[in-house]
């Protein structure tokens, strides 16, 4: 699986968040952070990579614009890109280091914890 650039990643994230297919509009809506034509220029190589589908085509005002859906899981892309070890180690720690967020760095000290307590479980 390819590692996706941020801006991609951060498609991916509104895409993995939101319980129905989105329009490159709604995505900048979303998540201010992303221009319109970004937004399209990674839905554009996503598409390509097989990361998103097409779930709908719908009207928005008096064109027709697709619609995308995930076509993977966030937790099979973050374990395909952690299971090589130094890109898997920078992943985590841009993760840490960017994000000041308490309850997401308690969830990975959570997952840390829980990956622990199971290998010493597995080797008993």
């Amino acid at each position: 699986m390819k590692r996706l650039t941020n801006k991609q990643l951060e498609v991916m994230e509104v895409l993995w968040d939101s319980d129905e297919p989105l329009k490159a509009s709604d995505i900048v809506e979303r998540n201010n952070n992303i221009n319109i034509n970004t937004a399209q220029a990674a839905l554009k190589t996503l598409l390509k990579l097989n990361y998103i589908k097409v779930a709908d085509i719908v009207y928005s005002g008096t064109v027709l614009c697709r619609c995308f859906a995930p076509a993977i899981e966030e937790r099979e892309y973050l374990n395909s890109v952690l299971s090589s070890k130094p890109r898997g180690l920078s992943v985590i720690s841009a993760l840490i280091s960017e994000n000041a967020d308490e309850a997401m760095l308690d969830e990975l000290q959570k997952m840390i914890d829980d990956k622990r307590a199971a290998i010493k479980t597995a080797d008993k």
